[in-house]
């Protein structure tokens, strides 16, 4: 199997139906690395998505990339599609 070059990460938050976008342009050791510092301290209902990305994101601001709004969208699998919302710092 063929490991995927870039990955973006989002916060799913469940009961309120919204994603917020953690980062993107990792290689999957970073990614990975994100998802075992985050993991510890999810409440129920958050979870983080990790997606392929088909190519680099030329956004520099996570937030900002409709790219990665667009990856969520095509490829999360999450019904009904939650909202996009900008994280706060």
């Amino acid at each position: 199997m063929i490991q995927p070059l870039f990955m973006l990460t989002a916060l799913f938050n469940a009961n309120e139906g919204v994603y917020s976008l953690l980062a993107h342009n990792q290689n999957p050791e970073e990614a990975n690395r994100l998802r075992e510092t985050w993991n510890p301290h999810l409440t129920p209902g958050l979870s983080l998505i990790t997606l392929e990305q088909r190519s680099v994101h030329n956004t520099l601001e996570v937030q900002a990339c409709r790219t990665c709004r667009a990856t969520v969208r095509r490829s999360s699998g999450l019904q009904p599609l939650p909202k996009f919302r900008r994280r706060e710092s």
